[in-house]
């Protein structure tokens, strides 16, 4: 059986709900082998943002590796799925290193600083929290809860 890939990153703000990045990268992916959980695949229906969570979080559950998509830094969604998967063990790939490919110069910039290092802590997964800075902004900050 093939390895279950969930596909994490931003929607919210970008045309199309940035559907096209993430069917472009299931095709790639589903042509390389994987089975691809792909939250693009619902749709784009009226759904509140904590339905489509708890919908999607129920992929990551499923999935064995997720694969983020440039910008997943700056969403808020991604950033809980991102978490939950590291924390239950999975693999966080980029998909130029799960493809093995040389990544691209977006996703080079959507990924900056190099995903290991923003995931890996001394080779162990962090334990990044999300914190609250200003009720105001809805900004988060980002806190590993190690002092780093």
């Amino acid at each position: 059986m093939s390895e279950t890939i969930y596909l994490a990153g931003p929607m919210a703000g970008y045309p199309e709900w940035n559907h096209p990045a993430f069917h472009a990268t299931a095709g790639r992916l589903r042509s390389a082998g994987y089975v691809v959980l792909n939250p693009a695949d619902y749709g784009t229906d009226e759904t509140d943002w904590a339905t489509c969570l708890r919908r999607d979080l129920l992929d990551v559950l499923r999935a064995e590796a997720m694969v983020v998509l440039p910008g997943w830094q700056q969403s808020h969604g991604a950033t809980l799925e991102v978490d939950v998967a590291q924390r239950l063990g999975m693999p966080v790939h980029r998909l130029s290193d799960l493809l093995g490919e040389a990544a691209s110069s977006t996703e080079q910039l959507g990924s900056s600083p190099a995903l290991r290092g923003d995931l890996e802590h001394r080779g162990k997964p962090t334990t990044t929290m999300w914190t609250k800075r200003n009720s105001s902004s809805g900004r988060f900050n980002r806190d590993r809860g190690d002092g780093a």
